[in-house]
């Protein structure tokens, strides 16, 4: 500013003055030449008028210059002005929108607090010996909870996405895994209305790729929950489709279908404004803010995509949203991906043998191929059930299955008979087969060779056994057995068999602490299907949900849970206070199992 001043601190006008001035004041005998005639001083006279004229001339037009460049000077005033006051005011919004966002974290940290407490107690009562009717008021309870939680993680993400606070992460994470964690987050609200729920990706994705994984199931599990909450009857199902890759730029189009109420033309254009719903009729029955929708399209916005809705009112919706990640360059440590070990398991002919595993249970999946994989079988190849398993089957070779038994549509016994099948279009109809499962009675090992398996390797799984298993099939083609025959009271089994868990920590490294973390962050969701398969007395899926829990407390040794989650099963179709009294001891030993591998993973 000084500077400015400066430079307009003296005008054109005193600098001409300087310049043109009057020869008038110029003695006569400094002007150069004679007035000795008339003619010369009229000449001089002339001379002088003219340059006066022109000094006249001169400063006029000096003076609208001056005049213009006064308005200038004003101009460049009043934007510098401007300038530094807008400066500061975007620093005072800035200071306040940080505080603002303190303000908001704070207070929701404080509304949390309460709520955990509220969640706690719930879950105490849980296990306490209630009524029907005491236990379904203590579900509203929990539910409401459940939202009220919603509501605040909603706001706060509405108040940094408002102050421009909210930066997404770019790391590695394995795509169907996000969605496949989306899935068994919804499937019990799925199941309690009786809708078929899942997902479908096309081929074509990466395994794995660069983005922010938690918003991703944000916004996922938002347009899922809501078509779960707007459905009667029917299905709800996401669709995963690549859309285009430049430059190793992918983007993903993401798609929730339902069958449910639909949404009338005019009410689709505000779905996506701030706090708004298709109708105040929807807030009195389903409740909702109609901020999820709104956050969802920021961040689908910040993730480089679009989100709308296709919808016909009666008869169901489709919302999509785009996304674009970066496909990964480098295997994550949390993955399914081969990872290199220096012992190699290989056939005759020095190749690696090329492994089916077929397991539905996604915990039990990722133990299993770590271990392989520990063990040097890169070559490994998944089928998350019987009919992805036979499919496969068909299309490529492969040298060897590993086969879990309980598996939705078709089982490993089924599978494995219409593999034997020389008419089921099967590449090698003889191809060694080894059974993986949890049963440990003698009756199972016989069914499993009965149906035409040649190995038979119990749960939980260890890398010495499946080597062996492997070798002995592939190498030899001669069954082997990896069961040991163990009979045990409940009472004798320890909460956590502490040296085969050491041995799963050398078996699989670096990736112990983060299955440990996914096995204890799902398992009060599998605990809570069993219960609610016992609520509903639902002894299928009651076997279904006490398996999958078996499996996977048996993958981290908890052998005293997973006796008690057989003797569940077994007990599916029996008196409800039976289950009712297992169902306590399962919670009560869940807590201690958590317990033990919390302060197993904290304290390293």
């Amino acid at each position: 500013m000084l500077q400015i001043e400066k430079i307009f601190s003296t005008s054109f006008d005193q600098l001409v003055e300087s310049i043109f001035q009057s020869p008038s004041n110029i003695p006569s005998d400094k002007l150069g030449f004679g007035v000795d005639s008339l003619g010369d001083y009229i000449e001089v006279y002339r001379e002088k008028k003219f340059l006066e004229a022109e000094r006249k001339k001169l400063k006029r037009m000096l003076a609208r210059k001056n005049t213009a460049l006064g308005a200038l000077k004003q101009q460049i005033l009043t934007h510098v002005t401007e300038k530094q006051d807008s400066e500061k005011q975007r620093a005072i919004e800035d200071r306040e929108n940080i505080n603002r966002t303190r303000f908001l974290a704070n207070v929701s940290h404080e509304l949390r607090t309460p709520v955990n407490s509220i969640s706690g107690i719930i879950g105490l009562l849980h296990d306490s010996h209630l009524t029907t009717e005491q236990r379904k008021l203590i579900t509203i309870i929990e539910k409401s909870s459940q939202s009220l939680s919603t509501l605040i993680n909603d706001l706060l993400d509405y108040s940094k996405i408002e102050a421009g606070a909210l930066k997404l992460e770019k790391i590695v994470f394995e795509l169907e895994e996000a969605v496949q964690e989306c899935v068994d987050i919804l499937t019990i609200s799925a199941q309690e209305k009786h809708l078929q729920f899942g997902y479908q990706l096309s081929d074509g994705l990466p395994a794995f790729i660069v983005g922010d994984p938690l918003r991703l199931r944000q916004i996922l599990l938002n347009l899922a929950g809501n078509a779960i909450k707007f459905t009667e009857k029917g299905s709800v199902l996401i669709l995963v489709d690549p859309v285009d890759d430049i430059d190793g730029e992918l983007t993903i189009r993401f798609q929730v279908k339902d069958t449910g109420i639909g949404i009338p033309a005019r009410q689709r254009k505000k779905l996506f404004a701030d706090f708004s719903q298709a109708d105040v009729s929807t807030t009195r029955k389903y409740g909702g803010t109609g901020l999820g929708l709104a956050i969802s399209k920021e961040l689908t916005q910040l993730m480089g995509g679009q989100i709308d809705v296709e919808s016909q009112e009666g008869a169901g919706s489709t919302f999509w949203f785009t996304a674009r990640f970066l496909k990964s360059a480098t295997v994550p440590g949390n993955s399914e991906a081969a990872i290199p070990t220096a012992s190699i398991n290989q056939q005759p002919n020095g190749t690696k043998p090329r492994i089916l595993l077929v397991e539905d249970d996604l915990i039990t999946r990722k133990v299993s191929l770590l271990l392989l994989q520990k063990s040097g079988q890169t070559h490994v190849d998944v089928a998350e059930n019987g009919l992805q398993a036979l499919e496969k089957l068909r299309q490529s070779h492969f040298d060897v299955v590993l086969m879990d038994m309980q598996m939705p549509q078709i089982d490993g016994l089924e599978a494995t008979r219409r593999i034997r099948q020389s008419n089921d279009g099967i590449l090698n109809p003889q191809i060694p087969i080894i059974a993986m499962t949890a049963n440990t009675l003698v009756e199972d090992k016989n069914e499993c060779l009965a149906a035409g398996m040649n190995g038979f390797i119990s749960k939980p799984l260890n890398a010495e056994a499946l080597n062996h298993a492997i070798e002995c099939c592939v190498k030899t083609t001669r069954g082997c057995d990896g069961h040991a025959d163990r009979v045990e009271s409940m009472n004798e089994l320890p909460t956590i068999d502490r040296e085969k868990l050491d041995q799963l920590h050398q078996d699989i490294d670096d990736k112990y602490e983060i299955l440990i973390r996914f096995f204890l962050d799902n398992l009060p969701l599998k605990i809570e299907r069993i219960r609610s398969a016992i609520v509903s007395n639902n002894a299928q899926k009651l076997k279904e949900a006490a398996h999958k829990l078996r499996g996977n407390s048996a993958s981290f040794y908890a052998e005293k849970m997973a006796d008690l989650c057989q003797k569940i099963e077994l007990s599916a179709c029996e008196n409800p206070v039976t289950l009712s009294q297992w169902l306590t001891l399962l919670e009560n030993e869940a807590r201690s199992v958590t317990q033990i591998l919390r302060s197993e993973i904290n304290g390293r």
